[in-house]
């Protein structure tokens, strides 16, 4: 690609309205049509379809080697597809080059020019794109500096800056020639937790005030939950489900979504046909939300904020679980209670930390009783 590229990849923009193509709906701006990359014998990606669109944080999220990296590179144009097609606002781009499709990448490792000026990295891609004189580059490169709350440091070498300001020059740079899609790969990895919470809430923002399709990819279900305003879930090549952080977290597809969002507590066992599981090394049934036919194998899905914990027997309770602290985990607003059963099974339990509770807080090795309305489960085949 030469050395033009440091941090986004170089673009000419092929501007248009987004139309409707191929039966989408209007609205829809990137589409993958069965789309599936090979590498010899293994299948990165393995025949995805999916549809994001106009002006959302989209995010492709799943654990090393998932396929995540690679459809974004398919998308970006540094990797062909194997099979399959890759539309833009209705226009194929599975043939195109890098270079003339209308996305800007921003890399993890940001890649400034550290010989440059923060000011002549962001207005490097439009001085190569060689459209716009002097005062409309200047004009330009002000506006992005705002926009990412750097107008101040224009004239700073990279090394001034910190990780956080790097990473703005980075997406200042990604936006200065309007793009239509910019790709975000693992923008937030160099950064510590605390910098990184922060730079998080800042890319939301600077995202809905530009309006552009931002897709990033991350093996953080943290991160994606807090930025995306969709994501899809993957495994071994294959979307394992799309959907709000809401609808991800809330109804899971299926155990590996609900377990790699979030933490979740699962209890197997088999469906009775009353609207109840016997579930193993459980003595007593547990209610589930519906009906599943008798004797079908399912796994119950309990996340550890809806369940209650006391030491008193709650009156009235529909699930109800007996078992002694193993550990807790003290977060500060929360606290983290690891339970045993009888059975052996530990029950991850999530409950608030009240300042002026009038009794101590529950610790290891009380006797408690765990228990949740049905509605607050999900069964799970």
């Amino acid at each position: 690609m030469g050395a033009d590229l440091p941090g986004c990849v170089r673009r000419r923009s092929r501007v248009g309205k987004v139309r409707q193509f191929g039966g989408v709906e209007a609205g829809v701006l990137i589409r993958f049509e069965r789309v599936e990359k090979r590498f010899g014998a293994v299948a990165a990606v393995a025949g995805i379809d999916l549809d994001i669109r106009e002006g959302e944080f989209f995010s492709l999220l799943g654990p090393s080697g998932c396929g995540k990296t690679t459809l974004l590179r398919m998308l970006a144009g540094l990797e062909t597809p194997s099979a399959g097609r890759i539309l833009i606002a209705g226009d194929d781009m599975t043939a195109v080059p890098p270079y003339a499709r209308p996305v800007n990448m921003m890399f993890q490792s940001y890649a400034l020019f550290p010989h440059m000026s923060v000011a002549d990295n962001v207005a490097f891609g439009l001085r190569q794109e060689g459209k716009r004189d002097k005062a409309e580059i200047k004009r330009r490169v002000a506006e992005m500096l705002d926009l990412v709350q750097l107008g101040g440091m224009a004239g700073r070498k990279p090394h001034q800056l910190s990780g956080g300001q790097r990473q703005r020059v980075a997406l200042a740079r990604c936006l200065a020639k309007s793009p239509r899609v910019v790709l975000l790969d693992e923008p937030l990895a160099a950064l510590d937790k605390k910098l990184r919470q922060q730079t998080q809430l800042e890319l939301v923002r600077i995202q809905r005030q530009v309006g552009i399709t931002f897709v990033m990819v991350t093996h953080d279900q943290e991160e994606a939950m807090t930025m995306s305003t969709r994501m899809a879930v993957m495994k071994d090549g294959l979307i394992r489900q799309v959907g709000t952080p809401h609808e991800l977290y809330e109804f899971p597809a299926d155990r590996f979504v609900a377990d790699f969002i979030g933490t979740a507590n699962f209890f197997e066992g088999a469906a009775q046909g009353d609207g109840r599981i016997k579930a193993e090394g459980i003595a007593e049934s547990l209610a589930i939300p519906g009906t599943i036919a008798a004797g079908a194998g399912i796994a119950l899905m309990v996340r550890p904020e809806k369940i209650a914990i006391s030491r008193e027997r709650p009156a009235g309770a529909v699930n109800l679980l007996e078992g002694q602290v193993a550990a807790t985990a003290y977060h500060g607003d929360v606290s983290l209670h690891q339970v045993a059963l009888a059975s052996g099974q530990l029950v991850l339990v999530t409950a608030a930390n009240l300042r002026h509770a009038a009794e101590p807080g529950i610790g290891g090795g009380d006797r408690v009783f765990l228990s949740w309305h049905p509605d607050n489960s999900v069964v799970l085949s």
